[in-house]
């Protein structure tokens, strides 16, 4: 790509009016924050598109290799990354792709291999320690009766499930079953994805210390369980952490 040496909006990353602050990204060119766009590297090597608003990282940015093939591209916003960024292998096959929501930040990375084969998985379940075969409390093959024994294709369960908030929202919990009894962690969230409950079940029971939290993270409810299933003990905090409820 040629570029005017008028151009006002298109400069050289290599200009020496180019100053980018290393800690939050920010661009200034002759002591102004920068409007328009970035040119990385030369002619017939690798090269670089960097595209900037008063300063901040905002719009699209691509990169290309020696032969003009794309290396990678994705969306700027506000200076932060958002939506689907890719990258691609000097065959075009694509490599990588990654997905950044504009409040949470990275969402999930699928890496690839030259032919196509996935190697390397994060997601919400990752985060969350949920195994890739969890079954959706939707799915119509699922059944779960009144005392909680679950069946998978008419047979007993042995696996997790899930829960999410529609049918495509973040998942808000996860129970574990064994020859279709709760059996193992259970574990909720609230819908920002921070902690609401996390439990242990065996052989249908609830067992050991089950703990409650509130959106901000403050614990809220404590729950000791017997090993037959009983409730041995029970406290409760308020936001401030004060006991109301409970023995201290």
């Amino acid at each position: 790509m040629a570029v005017s040496e008028f151009a006002d909006d298109f400069i050289d990353r290599d200009d020496p009016g180019v100053a980018i602050d290393r800690a939050t990204g920010r661009l200034s060119y002759r002591g102004v924050p920068f409007s328009g766009y970035v040119e990385v590297g030369v002619d017939g090597g690798p090269r670089e598109f960097w595209s900037y608003s008063d300063g901040d990282r905002d719009g699209l940015w691509s990169g290309t290799y020696f032969d003009g093939a794309k290396r990678y591209e994705g969306l700027f916003h506000n200076n932060l990354p958002l939506g689907k960024w890719e990258e691609w292998y000097r065959s075009g096959r694509l490599r990588r792709v990654d997905v950044y929501d504009r409040d949470d930040g990275l969402e999930s990375s699928v890496v690839y291999d030259e032919q196509g084969r996935v190697i390397e998985i994060w997601d919400e379940l990752t985060r969350k320690g949920i195994p890739r075969d969890a079954i959706d409390s939707g799915d119509p093959l699922l059944s779960i009766d009144w005392a909680g024994v679950a069946e998978y294709e008419g047979a007993p369960l042995t696996g997790a499930v899930i829960e999410r908030i529609g049918s495509t929202g973040p998942v808000v919990s996860v129970e574990t079953f064994v020859g279709g009894r709760r059996d193992g962690p259970s574990r909720a969230w609230h819908g920002d994805g921070s902690v609401r409950s996390i439990g242990q079940f065996s052989k249908g029971r609830a067992v050991g210390t089950w703990l409650a939290y509130d959106g901000n993270g403050t614990l809220v409810g404590e729950t000791v369980f017997s090993p037959g299933g009983g409730i041995a003990s029970k406290r409760a905090w308020d936001e401030s952490g004060r006991l109301i409820d409970g023995d201290r």
